[in-house]
């Protein structure tokens, strides 16, 4: 079987611009057949063109995209691009498209077919002497959601000698059925695409249309010469030959189209008689009998003065009792029928209402799963703030439809798709409790102590009491907790630190204030000079780097850095030198080569040699909150933030990218977090109790 395939566009209106589109395979693409489109909307200073030509080219390009697929899922998939080409063409105010929006699309490969439409578009199945429409039903006009523009697909088989139609709005009401069926009969696509030609010459017609012929033929006709399938050519002619008007095609009605125009013509006859003689008779006897319903209100109208302002009644009962028993039952029947009535029309009214809310409500789940498959759509072009546009919406209509209290099950599923496709766009990884593994215990050696900070050190990880400056060490390889150091001799208590991988040290800053160094090596805790810029500092923040240390002083709002020497640290530098910083709002600091800043705004700068140096991250939906603390040193290869409200850890790359977010379980109430250098785990503290969380992807 052969598809033999033609196209045609007919008729001249500057007001419509349409077209017809045939796009064929490459070799690895084969598989997915040819790709028909015929398509027209109105033309306003050339905005329809150029709509026009962003639409085919997106089913094109997202149809053939993946030559891996099969033809329904990329079919759908272009359906779905299309759908987002023609919504940000709204979004940017160009909406009237969608009331003359006019498409029909389809594929084919060997026998099989899907297709689609939008608006009233036309697609017709030539099969033997019957004619259908295969699209009846898939898409509605006047189009008012743009996500929805094409929304159903419908698939079926072909076989030889069908012959299909891909036309625009006015396909059907040009060309008649039996017209259509009478010029498909064993003719090449090139043969019936020229009599629909001449028919609309002939019918002198002039709504544009466009149509995509496509006649599947027997291979042994397919193989003979096309030149046998088409009209003979004519001879050239004489100019002096006197040339007569060519004959218009012959139009046939069937049976059933005499019989409609015969009832027709006999209704329209019964109107004229009704009106002529029916309607006359009617006023007649109207005003007769309203010249009788005058003379028995005259009669009666003394007795109605009589009777003002009062109800007799024992007229009424004698009257009621001088009835016969079947007037009684008959009254008394008409008294439960108008209560049935009334009691019918209150049910009914509630039953509209509810059925308008089940309506609403429907169509608002409708709407929200097309905004959220148009964004898991988005995802695959990678365009993140449509995705996140359009998941914002659809969770604002899951939450409206939640609050109705109908389709409980189907929004909550819906709510969860949302909340994937979400974390998806986020990069977030939502931490269980079967992923998060039990390291160990500081409770062993601390009781019920509050630890605030935990670091990694040679394949172990230490802790601190603020109490009592005793230090402990846990081995990641689930050992015991132990401790390795209670000395306080003119310390100060801890109150932070940082891990200096190299030197197999403990940079522990206290409140007296100053600096204290724990050597993992001879487990020995000792007191370091630091000359702190004022007596009354307080370092917040402290990093390592090389031989150097890194402290933010609270006091006086600026970074200094120090150089280790045989007993402490000297120096005292002055890091920032840049006169419009935002110092005050510094709330962590950490070193890799660049200073990098953390803010109370959940901003993060970038500094080289005391000057900020351009740098700026991913934007996330949900920000850091001031209580975030910042990680990065000269082994790690990214940044680290620990969002101890929010129970996350968001990681960036060094260039600012969002690399993944990871949510702990809600269990779970961190304290610290501590990265190994390879950056292969994550370990927590919680509590007392170190949790360790896989970073392999």
């Amino acid at each position: 079987m052969h598809a033999d395939v033609s196209e045609i566009v007919l008729g001249e209106d500057a007001r419509v611009c349409g077209d017809t589109f045939i796009f064929e395979p490459a070799a690895a693409e084969r598989h997915l057949g040819r790709l028909f489109v015929a398509i027209e909307t109105e033309e306003r200073a050339s905005a329809g063109s150029e709509l026009i030509e962003k639409v085919v080219n997106a089913l094109q390009r997202e149809y053939y995209r993946d030559p891996t697929r099969r033809m329904l899922p990329g079919l759908e998939s272009a359906l779905h691009q299309a759908n987002l080409v023609l919504h940000e063409a709204t979004e940017q105010g160009q909406r009237e498209w969608m009331r003359s929006w006019h498409a029909a699309v389809g594929v084919l490969s060997k026998t099989t077919l899907h297709v689609s439409t939008a608006g009233e578009g036309k697609i017709l199945l030539a099969r033997q002497s019957r004619l259908t429409s295969i699209a009846s039903g898939l898409s509605h006009s006047p189009i008012t959601d743009p996500l929805r523009t094409f929304s159903q697909v419908a698939s079926g088989v072909v076989s030889t000698r069908d012959v299909l139609f891909f036309g625009t709005a006015a396909l059907t009401d040009i060309f008649h059925a039996s017209d259509l069926t009478r010029l498909v009969i064993d003719y090449s696509s090139n043969t019936i695409a020229l009599r629909l030609k001449q028919l609309y010459e002939d019918q002198r017609a002039v709504t544009p249309v466009a149509v995509v012929v496509v006649a599947l033929l027997p291979e042994h006709i397919a193989t003979s010469s096309r030149e046998q399938l088409a009209t003979p050519a004519r001879a050239p002619l004489d100019r002096n030959t006197r040339l007569a008007p060519r004959q218009p095609l012959l139009i046939y009605r069937s049976l059933l189209q005499r019989l409609v125009m015969l009832s027709g013509r006999l209704l329209s006859h019964g109107w004229q008689q009704a009106r002529q003689v029916l309607w006359p008779a009617l006023k007649a006897g109207s005003r007769r009998g309203g010249a009788a319903l005058y003379q028995v209100s005259r009669s009666a109208k003394p007795l109605v003065r009589a009777g003002r302002g009062k109800i007799n009644w024992q007229h009424l009962r004698r009257f009621f009792s001088r009835l016969p028993r079947s007037s009684k039952w008959f009254a008394l029947l008409v008294l439960i029928l108008a209560g049935a009535l009334l009691i019918s029309l209150a049910l009914l009214r509630q039953k509209r209402i509810a059925d308008e809310s089940f309506q609403q409500t429907s169509e608002r789940l409708h709407e929200a799963r097309t905004k959220k498959e148009a964004a898991e759509t988005a995802l695959i072009y990678n365009n993140r703030d449509q995705a996140r546009g359009l998941l914002a919406e659809a969770g604002v209509l899951a939450e409206s439809i939640e609050q109705s209290g109908l389709y409980q099950e189907e929004v909550a599923t819906l709510a969860s798709e949302i909340t994937a496709a979400q974390d998806r766009l986020d990069k977030v990884t939502r931490a269980d409790t079967a992923s998060l593994k039990t390291v160990g215990d500081f409770s062993s050696v601390f009781g019920g102590a509050t630890l605030t900070h935990l670091f990694y050190l040679e394949d172990s990880l230490y802790t601190f009491n603020p109490a009592d400056n005793t230090l402990a060490k846990m081995p990641v390889n689930g050992g015991a907790a132990e401790v390795v150091s209670h000395a306080t001799q003119g310390v100060g208590f801890f109150t932070g630190g940082a891990a200096h991988e190299a030197d197999k040290s403990l940079v522990l800053t206290t409140d007296a204030p100053g600096a204290a160094l724990y050597d993992a090596k001879t487990r020995v805790v000792q007191k370091q000079e630091m000359e702190l810029p004022a007596p009354n500092s307080s370092v917040s923040s402290v990093a390592t780097f090389g031989n150097r240390v890194y402290v933010f002083d609270q006091t006086t709002k600026n970074i200094y850095g120090y150089t280790k020497t045989l007993r402490g640290y000297s120096g005292g530098e002055v890091w920032l030198t840049a006169q419009d910083f935002p110092r005050e709002t510094i709330t962590d600091l950490g070193v890799d080569g660049y200073i990098y800043t953390l803010h109370s705004d959940g901003s993060v700068r970038k500094l080289l040699k005391g000057e900020p140096v351009e740098f700026t991250l991913e934007q996330l939906a949900e920000g850091l909150s001031p209580e975030s603390r910042l990680y990065i040193s000269e082994e790690l290869q990214h940044l680290y933030f620990f969002d101890p409200p929010r129970k996350r850890v968001v990681i960036f790359d060094t260039v600012g990218n969002l690399s993944r977010q990871i949510y702990l379980h809600e269990t779970v109430e961190p304290r610290d977090i501590a990265i190994t250098p390879d950056e292969t785990t994550l370990y927590v503290l919680d509590g007392s109790r170190v949790l360790a969380l896989s970073l392999a992807l």
